[in-house]
């Protein structure tokens, strides 16, 4: 299995040889490396492109580690845009179609996506696709607000969608934050926030949220009767997602949350495009195959800047 990495030079593909990353970021032999995909950023929160290896620094579980690959050059993704339909989307239909229209405008021919959505049910079309006219008919025709808002459920089901995909995978999540998935409908269908961290994190995807506000999320939250720390609520089985949930998944992936109101989502799905097509690639050799979790933190030397990045990989064990 190979590694593509799209516009690296010969050079840099070279660095490859004797051992390549899995599909799931995993690693079991040789000199297998760790793909770190990095968004810096200066103090106003704009994108810093210029930046050179020897800006940046990257330990492993608390040691530096020496990079033996790193790009600048835009590098195509692999994407699932993931709307949320549920209810209370109905009165900004056509904000979140024209917002999530602009970020398919700003894939590139290399890249690849998908249009999932979710509400009671969780519906992705299978095949990520180039195909901008056809991301569009999706947007155009296949949005449909009602019902619940199994958001868990949908990041997972995403990622399953991405696992053959190779290099970057992105789940990019517009939500009102709320997961609703009744297990005593959907049983082990219906995914916690745990199992999808756990899933992201351990085998490398990038989530990006994108939370709106005065959605049903607020509401429900206004609410003094509902403690939104416990699991499930009533019989209807709520699970309302703290205001964090989606921002740390974000963190610990190396991707981004954004808070965004309505009238703003062209602008905030247009950022979230810019940012993937800025991002650093860094690259390292593990120091043991374990099958533990190790820390990475990555930094820039930069006075005024910083930088966001995956949290941990998995380094399995030889088999």
């Amino acid at each position: 299995m190979r590694l593509r990495l799209g516009a690296l030079s010969a050079g840099l593909l070279a660095l490859w040889t004797g051992g390549v990353l899995c599909q799931d970021n995993s690693f079991r032999t040789g000199t297998h490396m760790v793909a770190v995909y990095a968004t810096a950023l200066d103090r106003d929160g704009h994108l810093v492109p210029d930046l050179n290896r020897n800006d940046f620094e990257l330990r492993e579980d608390g040691r530096p580690v020496e990079l033996s690959l790193f790009s600048n050059d835009p590098q195509p993704i692999s994407v699932v845009l993931l709307l949320d339909m549920g209810s209370s989307v109905q009165p900004r239909l056509r904000l979140v179609r024209e917002g999530a229209r602009q970020f398919v405008s700003a894939l590139t021919p290399a890249d690849r996506a998908v249009i999932g959505t979710f509400n009671s049910e969780v519906w992705i079309r299978d095949g990520l696709t180039s195909n901008h006219a056809e991301l569009d008919r999706v947007l155009d025709t296949e949005l449909w607000p009602e019902g619940g808002s199994m958001l868990w459920t949908a990041v997972d089901r995403a990622m399953a969608v991405l696992s053959p995909a190779t290099g970057r995978r992105v789940v990019l999540a517009l939500s009102d934050g709320v997961d609703i998935c009744p297990p005593r409908l959907f049983g082990d269908l219906c995914k916690t926030f745990r199992e999808v961290r756990t899933q992201a994190v351990n085998q490398g995807f990038m989530v990006y949220g994108i939370t709106v506000a005065g959605t049903l999320r607020d509401n429900l939250a206004s609410r003094p009767e509902i403690d939104r720390r416990q699991p499930t609520l009533t019989q209807f089985q709520y699970r309302i997602a703290l205001p964090t949930d989606l921002r740390d998944l974000a963190s610990d992936t190396g991707g981004g949350h954004f808070q965004a109101n309505q009238a703003d989502l062209g602008g905030t799905f247009t950022r979230v495009a810019e940012e993937l097509r800025h991002q650093y690639v860094l690259g390292f050799v593990p120091s043991r195959f374990d099958g533990a979790s190790h820390e990475i933190d990555v930094r820039v030397k930069k006075t005024g800047v910083t930088v966001r990045a995956r949290k941990s990989y998995l380094a399995k064990a030889n088999e």
